[in-house]
């Protein structure tokens, strides 16, 4: 774990990425790469306050600091066989807590692709756990006012930024790998010393994260530098396969 202890010139905050919809900030007391964003609105008792009128949720009027792009921990395990001429290699990596923002997700569910934006069949629903603002000011328990689903995911200023994290977490088979030492009378009268054949892949399969069903938590848009965890319609990750033939002479 880490923490901004202090940052110059008594600045409490500076933004490292994003965008404007969702910022990525060192802030003073807690965990570098922070997200800062609108959220969505609750009352004291945390339940999401709805428009009494078009069933829309609300959102906060300034941003929140919501998770770190910091995982709790990395590892990797992985082995290498060998029996009788032949080689196993092998290679798991994880990456557990944290968070990342992902455009991708939010494109999906705004043209309809995605099975979240399924919620409900499509239709109209009130909002689980909702209550609305009377006139008096007290917040009532809603039982009635329906949320539009389609208005939900493609309306600008209804779902916040906040809303496109995902827990950032995932298991990946990172390399496979066959191998096979060719038999050295297959060299014997030749000029070759000995050969190796082997078949690989890289970045086989990879277990994500419930509720991440849209992107590799690896992808990130801001490349080599300080702004991390932030797909922005990133580059895919890459399925590799091939072969190798290696030969001494």
């Amino acid at each position: 774990k880490n923490k901004v202890l202090s940052l110059p010139d008594g600045v409490d905050q500076l933004v490292i990425g994003g965008f404007s919809g969702m910022s990525i900030v060192a802030a003073v007391g807690r965990p570098y790469g922070t997200f800062y964003s609108i959220d969505l609105l609750k009352d004291n008792q945390g339940r999401q306050v709805i428009d009494s009128v078009t069933g829309a949720p609300k959102s906060t009027t300034s941003p929140n600091y919501l998770g770190s792009f910091q995982p709790k921990f990395i590892a990797s395990w992985g082995t290498n066989l060998t029996y009788k001429g032949f080689t196993f290699n092998v290679l798991f990596d994880t990456k557990q807590g944290g968070y990342f923002f992902s455009r991708t997700k939010d494109i999906m569910e705004f043209v309809g692709t995605s099975a979240s934006s399924t919620l409900n069949n499509r239709e109209p629903f009130v909002w689980d756990n909702s209550v609305y603002e009377n006139s008096d000011g007290d917040f009532v328990p809603n039982t009635d006012i329906k949320t539009d689903v389609y208005n939900y995911f493609t309306a600008a200023n209804v779902k916040p930024a906040s809303q496109d994290l995902v827990k950032a977490g995932y298991i990946k088979l990172r390399e496979l790998a066959i191998g096979y030492k060719l038999p050295q009378k297959w060299f014997s009268n030749t000029f070759i010393g000995s050969g190796n054949f082997s078949i690989f892949g890289n970045n086989l399969f990879i277990w994500t994260n419930e509720g991440n069903d849209f992107v590799d938590p690896e992808v990130n848009s801001g490349g080599a530098s300080n702004e991390q965890g932030f797909d922005f319609s990133a580059r895919p990750s890459i399925r590799n396969y091939g072969f190798r033939l290696g030969l001494t002479f």
